[in-house]
């Protein structure tokens, strides 16, 4: 099983690198996903939508790598919450971090960075 879940989840990180189309990760997306360990979203991602990683529990790296408009509130809800440390990037700009967006996330983390290399408007 751990060949199949790493493979799983080499499948989900090559989907969004090479997906260049994909402007949101739409609601559900990624529910339930507790392979997923690490993720990098393209700069072609513009929007996250409520609940779109929902229940990731062993998410430890979030990267944002180009501008972001909106992440929605609950986006992330119980992201990382079963991992030891969490660590969020945001390479670019970001429009608007709802309420609630990280929601529970890194909950249960000894340790949780969040890093800005750009600007957060609210």
């Amino acid at each position: 099983t751990y060949l199949r879940s790493f493979l799983y989840q080499k499948l989900i990180t090559y989907i969004l690198h090479f997906f260049f189309g994909a402007a949101t990760i739409e609601a559900n997306a990624f529910y339930n996903c507790i392979t997923l360990t690490s993720i990098e979203i393209p700069a072609s991602v513009t929007t996250i939508d409520p609940y779109a990683l929902y229940k990731t529990d062993y998410l430890k790296n979030i990267t944002f790598m180009g501008n972001i408009g909106t992440i929605s509130g609950y986006a992330f809800f119980y992201s990382g919450r079963n991992a030891d440390t969490m660590s969020i990037t945001f390479m670019g700009n970001v429009g608007t971090i709802e309420t609630y967006a990280f929601r529970y996330s890194g909950y249960y983390a000894n340790f949780m960075s969040v890093n800005f290399r750009g600007t957060v408007n609210s």
